[in-house]
């Protein structure tokens, strides 16, 4: 019995199938026909569970496993393989990724892991390159299929967060200059560190701590020292005369809230936000973190 070899357009591996007038045996010798259709089982089946089957990771915060992150079962990954072909793994295990196995971690910086295909199973590598538009491979690389993305603090330590498809969480927040006698400036999720009193409104990205193409952010604002009243604004800014989602918050002395900034407006440019930072004492500070944020 004669093979038909089809090949895809974009190129995944090849199959087999009959040739046309052949008839189909029950039984069919490897690299015939027979696996040929499990290829396209096998893609039926990863289209289906690829619409259920969102990345979950997390990076421990405690000591002894500081550096592990956790890779949850992925389902069906497509990606190209080391010779270039498309071809599809089956991810249904728990795996361990230690973030520093290509070397030291740098201060204050965002990294994102990537699945690669080794040997048929899929192996991880971090990099400072963000993924694809589409947040679906690294850009530029399709054999290297988009995981997870985690920030460092100023003692180059990854900063420990939940992740749940698109929605991140920190679990812990870099205390401020005051709070723990961290260096001045934004490190990790701290973004305003110990910052004066303004009064008109002023722009600050938001930095590491939440990607440029970020559709959402969950930030925090504290205040330290005492004070009758002082008044905290946060707002995202759709254009020069117009502002998105507001928040506006007076409080007593210390005080903290939280406020979620969508970040459409800034999707391909750095996230951003405008606050406006008042108090009847010209001595408040105010700190400003990220929460978390949505890809």
């Amino acid at each position: 019995m004669a093979d038909t070899i089809l090949t895809d357009t974009p190129g995944w591996a090849e199959l087999n199938v009959p040739t046309p007038g052949d008839p189909v045996k029950a039984a069919l010798p490897n690299g015939a026909v027979r696996p040929g259709f499990q290829k396209l089982a096998n893609r039926t089946a990863a289209m289906i569970e690829g619409l259920h089957s969102p990345a979950r990771t997390y990076l421990l915060p405690n000591g002894g496993v500081l550096y592990d992150l956790i890779i949850q079962p992925l389902g069906w990954v497509g990606l190209l393989d080391s010779g270039g072909k498309w071809t599809l793994l089956y991810h249904n295990v728990t795996d361990t990724y230690d973030v520093t196995t290509p070397g030291a971690l740098a201060a204050d910086t965002r990294y994102w892991v990537y699945g690669y295909e080794s040997a048929g199973v899929l192996a991880y590598e971090r990099s400072t390159t963000a993924p694809d538009s589409r947040l679906q491979y690294k850009t530029g690389d399709q054999s290297r299929v988009y995981i997870t993305t985690f920030v460092t603090t100023d003692l180059m330590f990854p900063l420990g967060y939940t992740q749940s498809g698109r929605v991140y969480t920190y679990e812990l927040f870099v205390p401020s200059t005051t709070e723990g006698g961290t260096a001045a400036g934004p490190h990790g999720n701290l973004i305003l560190n110990d910052v004066a009193v303004t009064g008109f409104a002023t722009m600050v990205n938001l930095g590491v701590a939440v990607p440029d193409y970020a559709r959402q952010a969950v930030v925090k604002a504290g205040t330290v020292g005492v004070a009758a009243t002082s008044r905290i604004v946060l707002y995202n800014r759709l254009s020069a005369s117009i502002n998105g989602r507001l928040l506006d918050y007076k409080g007593t002395d210390d005080f903290t809230i939280q406020a979620t900034v969508d970040q459409t407006a800034n999707r391909g440019a750095p996230a951003q936000l405008y606050y406006t930072w008042a108090s009847a004492n010209p001595a408040m500070l105010l700190n400003l973190w990220a929460v978390g944020f949505v890809e």
